[in-house]
């Protein structure tokens, strides 16, 4: 026959072992609850049968969370051959700080970071140790490719020389990245003492930064891309030192060479302490952009392009056969040979008379071509009211000339509509 219901406030399981083992009720929620050893601060039979029961979901917390692991590599362990962009696998890493190299060779992850969480390198308290390594590294491993990943969220921070925040690898032909690697919304820290890497990527396709903070430890980091297909950074703050390559004569991925562009990115290599803050060298494929950022001195080598689009450098060297692109951009002192080109929308100098006639006008970069408009303003009044004209307009500079001998500056500006 029917029994009556028990009626008690919470069951205790082995009262006589001297741990608390519950079954309750949450007053709050009216949740049924468990408490133990392990879960001191209890879990709801609601959480249990929430997100983590999801068979694409992981849940990674400190030792007492309740989660289902304590570390993020355990939970990368168990994501399987088959996860990809339609199968994707979200690993939830809840706050709290992880010690430890973290290993993504499978295609699909999502890896999130609530609380902005903390990875930072094995062995961070003892720099250069046995076994010190990058903090995240991205590579195909175990006969899968991670062709696309999110990382969001995080700080990523790597205190050993040598080694970086985040590596990407690849090989010839590589597949690594070609549906988008994305780090967005983290902290990259370069913390090694005597220079190491918030960034490092060879051979691979597509990387997205957006968003975040990078930081360095004595202004020595480096952001370091060895034929990146596409590489994009978008209100990226603090990104130190780079150095950009892009060489058809090394390895390449599959997407071969496109794009390595900074959107409004402010103060780039604005406090690095090393000799070069930005190189960029891009031979046979690759190009260089930059939007709405201020750029330390650069140095832009190879034989492709570099675009720009209000940005401040400051101080700009063209070499090789460099072709340079300015659109409302300001800039330091230049320095180019004699077959980089610099396009811009407005050019300033002075020419002065002294008893002359005719003044040379020499650009220290040449123009692509003859195709620009000068206007000119004198410091004072000219014999006879003379006006100046122009005269050998060519890419390399043009020639001021007056009809009567002048003691005088003109200060001339020459304009492009086309850039």
């Amino acid at each position: 026959m029917p029994q009556a219901p028990l009626l008690i406030d919470q069951i205790q399981i082995e009262p006589g072992s001297g741990q608390v083992l519950l079954v309750y009720r949450d007053a709050a929620t009216g949740s049924l609850g468990f408490k133990d050893a392990v879960l001191t601060g209890g879990i709801l039979l609601s959480q249990l049968a929430g997100l983590r029961n999801i068979s694409n979901v992981r849940v990674v917390g400190k030792a007492g969370d309740g989660a289902q692991y304590t570390t993020i590599q355990a939970a990368l362990d168990t994501v399987p051959s088959n996860a990809s962009a339609t199968n994707p696998y979200l690993v939830l890493v809840m706050p709290g700080r992880y010690d430890e190299t973290v290993t993504i060779v499978r295609d699909g992850v999502r890896l999130i970071g609530l609380g902005q969480p903390e990875i930072r390198s094995a062995l961070e308290a003892t720099p250069d140790a046995a076994g010190a390594d990058h903090t995240v590294l991205i590579n195909a491993a175990l006969g899968t490719i991670p062709r696309s990943l999110l990382i969001e969220g995080f700080t990523l921070s790597n205190a050993h020389s040598t080694k970086a925040a985040v590596r990407v690898v690849g090989t010839v032909g590589s597949l690594v990245g070609d549906g988008g690697i994305v780090l967005r919304n983290c902290s990259l820290r370069a913390n090694s003492a005597v220079g190491n890497y918030s960034l490092w990527a060879t051979c691979c396709n597509d990387i997205t930064a957006d968003g975040g903070a990078w930081q360095e430890a004595n202004n020595v980091g480096l952001l370091l891309l060895q034929e990146v297909s596409t590489f994009q950074a978008t209100g990226v703050a603090g990104i130190g030192a780079c150095e950009l390559r892009y060489d058809t004569t090394e390895d390449e991925p599959a997407n071969g060479g496109g794009s390595y562009i900074f959107n409004q990115c402010p103060r780039i290599a604005a406090s690095t302490s090393l000799g070069i803050p930005f190189t960029s060298t891009c031979s046979g494929g690759g190009r260089i952009e930059f939007n709405g950022c201020s750029v330390a001195t650069a140095i832009f080598t190879g034989d492709r392009t570099l675009t720009a689009r209000s940005t401040a450098f400051g101080g700009l060297t063209l070499l090789n056969t460099t072709v340079a692109t300015l659109t409302n951009c300001a800039h330091g002192a230049t320095n180019t040979n004699a077959t980089a080109v610099l396009d811009e929308s407005r050019r300033m100098g002075e020419a002065v008379f002294a008893a002359d006639t005719v003044a040379g006008v020499d650009f220290a970069l040449p123009f692509s071509d003859g195709s620009y408009q000068v206007s000119f303003e004198v410091d004072s009044r000219p014999v006879n009211d003379e006006t100046p004209w122009v005269t050998s307009k060519s890419d390399t500079g043009f020639t001021l000339n007056f009809q009567t001998a002048q003691t005088l500056t003109v200060t001339w500006l020459a304009t492009r509509t086309d850039v």
